[in-house]
């Protein structure tokens, strides 16, 4: 705002010429030197507000509980927690006792979530949204091995998806927390974006661009991978091999001329460039 209140008074004095408030002309040598043309405090001021606005982008973002992802506190930055690392998590303190009358193999499955190491744990999963007066998920608890492909299924209603954003991140779980790594575990509800820097995430919905191609396509998320640029190349034909998009009338086609079994392919192929640790 001081800016724009500067600028106008220099614009509104200045001639065709374009002189300061001294009556010299404005250049790039004299900005600043003469101490009645303010042009040098404008672009001071333009660069002040550059940087103010950036953080405080940021901070909100971080922040309001507005759009998806898991926010923090407003005065998170004066928690020792957010600042230090965080200890490692005593998955029994976390864990909830099982349901009366609940089935061997889920309590099985319970017992070994506690004593699994590596791999994914979600534990003692609990999901109650503001103003519901149901819980959309109740202490959800199971364990993926490493290298293992995992199906999570369950009727309608049954909190399946919601599962799944608690473990990318999308929802904070009101209770409980999700294990990833190896030896060294991270928790979610401390190292989210540690985890999901590492992660891939096939979206139940088709984000894809219209006018891009599936190779265009994969080239952008394989820059967000920070795949190295000789690689790049490589990396995209074999995932569009692997998906059965590789023909040359395939490789020419944009996304809006798809069918959606192959929308469904290359989401998959995004997902997956990259060597992703977790998908």
């Amino acid at each position: 705002m001081w800016a724009c209140l500067i600028g106008q008074r220099i614009i509104g004095d200045a001639s065709p010429d374009v002189v300061g408030m001294g009556g010299h002309p404005l250049s790039f040598d004299n900005i600043g030197a003469d101490s009645t043309t303010p042009v040098g405090t404008l672009l001071g001021f333009l660069v002040l507000d550059m940087l103010l606005y950036a953080l405080l982008g940021v901070y909100l973002d971080m922040t309001l509980p507005v759009g998806p992802g898991v926010k923090h506190p407003w005065l998170f930055f004066t928690q020792r927690a957010f600042w230090a690392k965080a200890p490692p998590t005593d998955v029994h303190s976390i864990a909830l006792p099982a349901a009366e009358g609940e089935a061997a193999e889920v309590s099985a499955e319970r017992a070994r979530a506690l004593e699994q190491v590596g791999g994914v744990r979600a534990i003692g999963l609990v999901k109650q949204y503001p103003g519901a007066s149901k819980k959309a998920v109740q202490n959800v608890q199971f364990a993926v091995k490493p290298d293992e492909c995992f199906g999570l299924l369950g009727s309608n209603g049954a909190g399946k998806s919601t599962t799944i954003h608690m473990l990318c991140g999308v929802h904070a779980p009101s209770q409980g927390t999700v294990l990833c790594g190896d030896a060294s575990e991270l928790d979610a509800k401390h190292d989210i974006t540690t985890i999901q820097s590492a992660m891939g995430v096939c979206t139940q919905d088709n984000l894809l661009w219209g006018e891009l191609t599936g190779a265009e396509h994969l080239s952008f998320f394989a820059r967000m991978r920070r795949v190295a640029p000789a690689l790049r190349t490589k990396h995209i034909d074999y995932w569009l091999k692997r998906v059965n998009l590789h023909s040359r009338a395939d490789r020419r086609k944009r996304a809006r001329a798809y069918s959606g079994g192959m929308k469904r392919r290359l989401s998959v192929a995004n997902a997956f460039i990259g060597d992703p640790r977790l998908v």
